[in-house]
């Protein structure tokens, strides 16, 4: 493990709400840790490979339209309620480790099942069946959100939150890049000759696309992953609170709604997440239909589903994991709100590539990925630790509220964006705007960062977090420092690798 953690081998967590015999240290606290990022390699190969292109045409193949995406975007949501078991279990029993265990096990293995729907359906047919699967996953990840964050406020110790979860993420980030090339490879590889010698067999045999094939694998291997990552937790220590009783389960779950700071936090959280789901739903569709025309020799549609997933995912985790360590310092050291304000203020910048976007200006793509992930590492650190003070402060009924209504958020989202698409295909509706042609998926990312806006400059700066700085100081810090923060990061590191020990990569084989 690294450093950082390796120094509180002797020293309990952080947790002042739980007696000291609940509290643990040493090679305890260490070998924990270490699982909990280790178990993030499978976890992160399910996630990144169940999403994205391998089941939007998996959807497209059972016959999804812009409404049934709309529905699929907002299933993933709407499991959200299920979040209230989690906390009833956790603050009746003092446990966490059984339900997480036993819900992450049965949502992975969902995807079993998900991977078997093409040879149950026939083409065109049960795309709602992907999304009740969807569903059903969701509602039992849901039950183990709430657990899983209030374990982890209990186990990592608060001085090092910041950076033990950079790390994590960025954990999850390379194995998100290495995924995305291997699923965009094996995609691509179906509309080869020399993959349809091996698959055509089996196609004919089952009459299924070899495209459809190769999902369904990929969704196979991803299920035992996933259920990998879950079982890795029997390693990891569980730290046992004193159960509540029914008068402070009950005060849980009611005092976030009459904590004013928490309502403001969630109304700033609801505003992002509606705006990001609304312009997020269609993302893979938009990418994958204006490659889906393989002309030219363009190696954008020579290799279509690649290229969507270097664009999507590949350009995304190269920005975040080149600026997460970043990001970790500055929040810790500015703390979370202008952390927010900046990043989040930035992001809608990059969301004016997609709403430009064309068969022509495929680029846009790569660059509104790669500085929108660079941001959007900040918005994922900063958001958790905003969510782990308020649980750490009320308990897993914070974490709950917060789901429930951020979710709800994001259903909302995804159903408007899903009839709205919907509404302007069928009509045949196209914006003209400056000489330019928007698109109905290019509106819906003019729309969302309209609503974007708001959230930022209008909630935002009502939101209160005690031990931040002022959002100008933070302005001011990071533009000043900002040469020397991209220097200790990029310059120096390649000046002591090119300039100072030469670039001999065999060097260190002899």
């Amino acid at each position: 493990m690294s450093a950082e953690i390796a120094r509180f081998r002797e020293s309990p967590t952080e947790t002042p709400s739980l007696p000291r015999s609940y509290r643990i240290g040493g090679v305890e606290l260490r070998r924990s840790l270490y699982y909990v990022i280790f178990s993030w390699f499978f976890g992160a190969f399910w996630m990144f490979s169940t999403t994205g292109a391998t089941v939007t045409e998996l959807a497209k193949y059972m016959g999804a339209n812009d409404l049934t995406f709309g529905y699929l975007a907002a299933a993933g949501f709407l499991g959200s309620i299920f979040q209230i078991i989690g906390s009833v279990y956790t603050q009746s029993t003092g446990r966490v480790k059984r339900i997480i265990l036993w819900c992450g096990t049965s949502q992975r293995a969902l995807y079993i099942p998900l991977a078997l729907l093409p040879w149950i359906f026939p083409a065109f047919h049960g795309a709602m069946a992907i999304v009740v699967v969807v569903f059903l996953a969701s509602a039992l990840g849901n039950v183990g959100g709430p657990p899983w964050v209030l374990w982890m406020a209990r186990l990592v110790p608060q001085r090092v939150r910041g950076k033990y979860f950079s790390r994590r993420s960025r954990v999850g980030i390379v194995v998100s890049a290495l995924t995305a090339i291997l699923v965009g490879v094996l995609l691509d590889a179906t509309h080869d000759s020399w993959l349809d010698h091996w698959l055509g067999f089996i196609s004919r045999q089952v009459h299924l696309p070899p495209l459809i094939l190769v999902i369904s694998g990929i969704f196979l291997v991803a299920a035992f992953a996933g259920m990998t990552e879950i079982q890795c937790y029997h390693r990891v220590e569980e730290i046992i609170a004193e159960p509540a009783g029914g008068g402070a389960m009950r005060s849980t779950f009611l005092a976030p709604l009459f904590d004013g700071p928490f309502l403001l936090y969630l109304l700033y959280s609801s505003v992002y997440t509606f705006a990001v789901t609304f312009s997020g739903t269609f993302v893979w569709v938009m990418v994958l239909d204006l490659l889906s025309v393989r002309s030219g020799q363009s190696w954008f549609f020579v290799h279509p589903y690649l290229a969507a997933c270097a664009m999507i995912m590949l350009a995304t985790n190269i920005g975040q994991i080149a600026s997460y360590a970043v990001w970790g310092r500055l929040i810790d050291r500015l703390g979370c709100k202008p952390v927010i304000f900046v990043a989040s203020s930035m992001q809608t910048l990059t969301w004016l590539a997609f709403i430009f976007m064309s068969r022509d200006t495929l680029y846009l793509g790569f660059l509104g990925c790669f500085f929108g992930g660079v941001f959007a590492s900040a918005l994922e650190i900063a958001n958790f630790n905003m969510i782990l003070a308020f649980t750490h402060k009320g308990g897993s009924g914070y974490q709950a509220m917060a789901a429930v209504f951020i979710n709800i958020a994001g259903l909302l989202a995804g159903l408007c964006a899903g009839v709205f698409a919907y509404w302007m295909g069928r009509n045949a509706i196209h914006v003209h705007l400056c000489g330019h042609i928007f698109s109905r998926y290019n509106v819906l990312f003019l729309m969302a960062a309209g609503i974007k806006c708001i959230g930022d400059y209008v909630i935002l700066p009502w939101v209160q977090d005690s031990p931040a700085k002022p959002i100008r100081f933070a302005i001011r810090y990071i533009m000043g420092n900002a040469f020397e923060m991209l220097n200790s990061q990029f310059f120096a590191p390649l000046r002591s690798v090119v300039i100072n020990e030469g670039f001999r990569p065999w060097r260190r084989f002899k």
